[in-house]
């Protein structure tokens, strides 16, 4: 009779290891804890070996340089780091404020 197939749980111990610490979540699922990467938003088997996979990806360095840069500004008295969510997020917002402001007041030289 074969051996029974281990199914690697997901460990505490991989949260405090220096090559994830940056980057690994643990979320709770219907299969139990499973594992994240907060960069790239991708669950993760939970194996060491796919772990340290993972992180070495072209994929995942690039989202991790992005996040991860250092330059930031002041923006309404806030320091906003650019490549963060919230940076993003704000960008666009005044993105959308903008253009709409240059629509109304085209409309609103069209019409006089």
């Amino acid at each position: 009779m074969p051996k029974p197939q281990y199914t690697q749980k997901f460990r505490d111990a991989w949260l405090k290891d220096p090559s994830f610490k940056e980057w690994l979540l643990v979320i709770d699922s219907t299969l139990g804890r499973e594992a994240k990467c907060k960069f790239c938003s991708k669950i993760i088997t939970s194996r060491y070996a796919d772990l340290k996979s993972h992180g070495e990806s072209k994929k995942h360095k690039e989202n991790a340089s992005y996040l991860l840069l250092k330059v930031s500004t002041s923006w309404r008295g806030k320091e906003v780091r650019f490549g963060s969510f919230l940076a993003k997020k704000q960008k666009i917002r005044r993105s959308v404020i903008y253009a709409n402001v240059r629509i109304r007041s085209k409309g609103v030289q069209q019409q006089t």
